[in-house]
């Protein structure tokens, strides 16, 4: 029961009273005027109570005005029922007991025990009619923090399962990028490679056969290394490739269209950090591919220093450029280095020249320090 359904039971009950009252008065021999005033009076109590007072005492109060009135005529004891009903309403049910214990007291004896009837009757229904209201709070409270507790979820559910989409997004994109850089750095270098060797045997083959044979072998080589690296890509089963100081050496000596001379100490170079080491691979063949393409360089030099940081400096005699635009190539080398916590330099004027600088931790074993 919501608190109007209460209110609706607690005025049905008083009216019934009210109108039980004044039939008793109409049907008694002779009711004078003051008879009607003090029922009247009760009504005017009672309603002044309900609407702006409604606690125990102001009801106590009011119940010790009617039982007082009650003495004048026995009709005007049925007003005790309503304050009755209004205590158990009020849920005092200690202070329903007086004004039904002093029915008996101020009542004739043919009519206290309907008196106190109605007024226990009154007590219990009141009492019934809180109860309701009250488990009908707590159910209404209740429901709506059940609500409350299913929107929230609700809305975590819908937050978490966008950020498992944006997870799986982001997881895709990684991956593709991933992919990209590998077979870029990989396999598109070394089928660059092999493109270029066959177009040099086709220049070759007739002028110098010999030659050209030669180059055939090693690109036939190339082209199955960048076959597997295919494969191992594609499975996801691809090894680091080698690092180490050979690996630049064979860079430069498989180089073909000019001398490269490479200046590095294998063995301070070995005591860099295997993520340093890969960094200046991937610069190595990235810059060696882009002279191939651009440059028409006659030689091309490059150094690797170890000491309290790894300098990679290249530099040939091409055609430069003097506006540089970074494409994907000299763009990872950037990127490679900047993880590393190094900077890149680039020049165009006088040949092309790229410097990169990394900072070391510490020392190497057998550096400078």
């Amino acid at each position: 029961m919501e608190r109007s359904d209460a209110e609706t039971a607690r005025w049905g009950v008083k009216i019934a009273v009210w109108l039980y009252a004044a039939g008793s008065l109409a049907a008694s021999q002779g009711p004078d005027v003051a008879i009607l005033a003090l029922l009247l009076l009760c009504i005017a109590v009672d309603i002044a109570d309900a609407r702006f007072f409604r606690s125990v005492a102001s009801v106590m109060a009011k119940s010790v005005i009617i039982v007082a009135v009650a003495w004048s005529h026995p009709a005007l004891g049925m007003l005790v029922a309503s304050t009755t009903f209004d205590l158990a309403m009020l849920g005092s049910i200690p202070a329903v007991a007086i004004p039904v214990a002093v029915i008996p007291a101020v009542l004739p004896p043919e009519p206290e025990l309907h008196f106190a009837f109605a007024s226990i009757l009154a007590a219990a229904a009141g009492w019934i009619a809180r109860r309701h209201a009250d488990s009908s709070a707590h159910l209404i409270v209740a429901t709506d923090a059940e609500r409350g507790s299913r929107y929230r979820l609700e809305e975590a559910q819908r937050r978490l399962d966008t950020a498992s989409a944006d997870l799986v997004r982001a997881t895709e994109h990684a991956e593709r990028t991933r992919i990209a850089r590998a077979i870029h750095d990989d396999v598109g270098h070394r089928l660059n490679g092999v493109l270029m060797q066959l177009q040099a045997v086709r220049r070759l083959v007739d002028v110098r056969p010999d030659r050209a044979a030669s180059m055939l072998d090693t690109a036939i080589v190339a082209l199955g290394d960048a076959v597997e690296s295919v494969r191992e890509t594609v499975h996801d089963l691809r090894p680091r490739p080698p690092s180490d100081a050979a690996a630049l050496r064979r860079l430069a000596s498989e180089f073909r269209f000019c001398p490269v001379n490479l200046s590095v100490d294998d063995h301070r170079y070995g005591a860099l950090p295997a993520n340093h080491r890969e960094a200046c691979v991937a610069a190595v063949r990235e810059l060696l591919t882009n002279a191939a393409r651009y440059s028409r360089a006659r030689s091309i030099s490059i150094t690797i220093d170890c000491g309290s940081r790894m300098r990679l400096v290249y530099r040939d005699d091409g055609v430069g450029s003097a506006r540089i635009r970074e494409g994907l190539g000299l763009s990872g080398i950037r990127r490679r280095i900047e993880a590393l916590g190094g900077t890149i330099a680039v020049s165009g004027h006088d040949g092309f020249v790229v410097r990169c600088v990394v900072p070391l931790e510490g020392p190497l074993e057998g550096g400078d320090g």
